[in-house]
């Protein structure tokens, strides 16, 4: 059995985790809602836009690898719906 990568949302939640910040806290940093992190970060958005995606990782600190890692799995989150929905 194949093992998911992780999630936008999953590496949402690390990051901001390691970085000590709350929802709120990383709302007010990124210029977005707590709502639109929460949903992120509970995979209700598998897909967020380019440019959230910037203010998130700027909002964090994320170091260029970092930054890499959580773009890519903008797309993985894409393939993963796909199957869901083959298999449903």
């Amino acid at each position: 059995m194949a093992v998911n990568p992780p999630t936008f949302g999953d590496l949402l939640r690390q990051y901001r985790l390691r970085a000590g910040l709350t929802q709120e806290e990383l709302s007010e940093r990124a210029g977005l809602s707590v709502r639109g992190i929460s949903d992120l970060e509970r995979n209700l958005k598998l897909r967020p836009r380019k440019e959230t995606v910037g203010l998130l990782e700027d909002a964090l600190g994320l170091a260029a690898n970092e930054r890499a890692l959580i773009e890519a799995s903008r797309y993985a989150n894409r393939s993963r719906r796909a199957r869901q929905r083959c298999l449903s």
